[in-house]
């Protein structure tokens, strides 16, 4: 298992870029406050061309604000966020980004693609 940091600064809707290489997301931790919003995600195959995550149904993969929670562990099914090289949070949804008020840490758990 591996631990990476995404980082929201204050006033900002996204946050940096990770790059996954061959990991898969298991989980998340968010530390730090938290402005109301749901949590969606960008990927793409090069850190400066980045996409909204969206399923097979067309509906914009994410996790809804209620349980976007600072000091909650977030399990992240295999089915919810499949394999993504490149990482970037959204505080909202693309249609509606949400700047976090006081910027916030993400912690994020991997794990090798196909353990």
């Amino acid at each position: 298992m591996a631990v990476r940091t995404l980082t929201f600064a204050p006033g900002a809707s996204v946050s940096n870029v990770v790059d996954l290489q061959q990991e898969s997301i298991t989980g998340m931790i968010l530390k730090g406050a938290w402005t109301g919003a749901d949590l969606t995600f960008l990927s793409g195959v090069n850190a400066g061309d980045l996409n909204s995550v969206f399923n097979t149904s067309g509906n914009e993969v994410q996790i809804a604000s209620a349980n976007v929670v600072a000091d909650r562990h977030i399990v992240i099914t295999p089915t919810l966020i499949p394999s993504l090289r490149f990482l970037q949070l959204r505080s909202g949804l693309a249609a509606a980004p949400i700047a976090q008020t006081a910027g916030c840490t993400v912690h994020i758990f991997t794990r090798p693609r196909g353990d």
